[in-house]
């Protein structure tokens, strides 16, 4: 079974009804408008963590995880095989400060901590990757200008 996670922004309301009532059409649109960091790259859900904790790191008060972030109380979609939670403008802030032209040493840096947590298993750094951390900085830069919301969305 494969977790497909995406990040896109709009208005919560829109791409959280759009989840529910599965309107592929509308987001599909979003990604069509620079609008989706994919990260469905057999990840796991404790690995955006990883990925949050690295990009906060540096800041003045680092987050270790993406689900304290998660705006369950506002606007959610929670079935067994789909999701939709607005996410924090805190996450859409920290990743619009970052550099896109940093996106491949931030996704280098996150595929060595992914490694070290699934010793076990091999690891490797993946231009994929690296795009999705591209598209997470670019998106929320959108969004932190245009006053959009980030939508964490995920189906089985």
């Amino acid at each position: 079974m494969a977790l497909i996670q995406l990040s896109e922004i709009g208005k919560a309301e829109q791409i959280i009804e759009a989840v529910k009532e599965n309107d592929f059409d509308y987001l599909n649109q979003l990604e069509s408008l620079n609008r989706r960091a994919d990260f469905s790259l057999h990840l796991q859900p404790k690995d955006l963590d990883t990925l949050v904790s690295l990009v906060t790191s540096t800041t003045i008060t680092p987050i270790n995880s993406l689900r304290e972030y998660l705006l369950f109380e506002q606007f959610c979609v929670d079935e067994p095989d789909k999701g939709a939670i607005k996410v924090s403008p805190v996450i859409i802030q920290v990743f619009a400060l970052q550099d896109e032209s940093n996106a491949s040493l931030i996704a280098k840096e996150w595929y060595r901590k992914m490694a070290e947590n699934y010793p076990d298993e091999e690891i490797e750094y993946s231009e994929d990757g690296a795009e999705a951390v591209r598209k997470m900085i670019s998106i929320c830069k959108l969004a932190s200008f245009a006053d959009m919301d980030l939508i964490h969305i995920w189906y089985l």
